[in-house]
């Protein structure tokens, strides 16, 4: 047989590993749905605001007056049930306008892609106290605004303060 039989019969027989590769994930796939795994993750969500319950409304502070160029801490609440965790100071947006700063929270929620109806989480409320760190450079009145969903208005709602920059 030449070399370059040889050759051919190689990659002839090459496709042929590939399947038993492709069988072993598939049996592991079905192993995990027998063992009653499903695919679940947290995805990232508008944070929730304002609620519907009383007492767990809109929750922003800021100082009253701040020094330009000094950093100061914007606190606020987000809420989520038993599927929901609070996200990180990097999953929060800033947007600038002028004088304007408005803080775009995000929160993640656990859903299932099987069947989002299927997850299985407590009945509870779970506050979410944030805290974000900005400056702003001139002096001035600011405004301070936080955008979220509003489960009391069924909608994204923007809440503003202000805060006077000396």
């Amino acid at each position: 047989m030449s070399g370059r039989d040889e050759k051919r019969r190689e990659q002839a027989s090459e496709p042929l590993a590939q399947p038993r590769h492709f069988f072993a994930t598939v049996g592991l796939a079905t192993a995990a749905v027998l063992a009653g795994c499903s695919r679940e993750a947290m995805v990232p969500t508008a944070s929730i605001i304002e609620t519907t319950l009383p007492g767990y409304g809109v929750s922003l502070s800021v100082p009253e007056t701040v020094e330009s160029g000094s950093r100061f801490e914007v606190a606020f609440q987000t809420y989520g049930g038993g599927c929901h965790r609070a996200g990180d100071s990097e999953d929060l947006e800033v947007h600038r306008d002028g004088d304007r700063l408005t803080l775009q929270p995000w929160d993640f929620q656990q859903t299932s892609f099987d069947s989002p109806l299927s997850v299985n989480c407590a009945d509870v409320l779970r506050v979410f106290r944030r805290q974000a760190s900005v400056t702003f450079e001139t002096p001035g009145p600011k405004v301070v605004r936080l955008r979220g969903w509003s489960e009391a208005q069924g909608r994204t709602i923007t809440v503003s303060t202000s805060i006077l920059v000396e």
